[in-house]
């Protein structure tokens, strides 16, 4: 799932640093995590990739979104050899 943060200019493009809300989520969100959204109005949109190729993304309005599982394990410290 990929997170997006902005409102589209009229040009469709995004600016960047739209939603305090967002921002602040994306720092919780790593890739591979698991989580539980329910979503308002999915719909597929079509765009076009940087070689021109036709692309799909699946898009909506998050309305609720719950974290799976407990938090992540920190990484184990390497042990000083004596």
């Amino acid at each position: 799932m990929s997170m997006r943060t902005g409102r589209r200019r009229p040009s469709g493009s995004r600016r960047p640093g739209g939603g305090s809300r967002a921002e602040k989520l994306a720092e919780h969100l790593k890739r591979g995590a698991a989580i539980y959204a329910t979503i308002k109005d999915p719909h597929l949109a079509e765009f076009k990739d940087r070689d021109g190729n036709p692309r799909q993304a699946l898009t909506g309005r998050i309305l609720d979104l719950e974290f799976a599982g407990g938090r992540p394990a920190p990484a184990p410290a390497e042990k000083a050899e004596a």
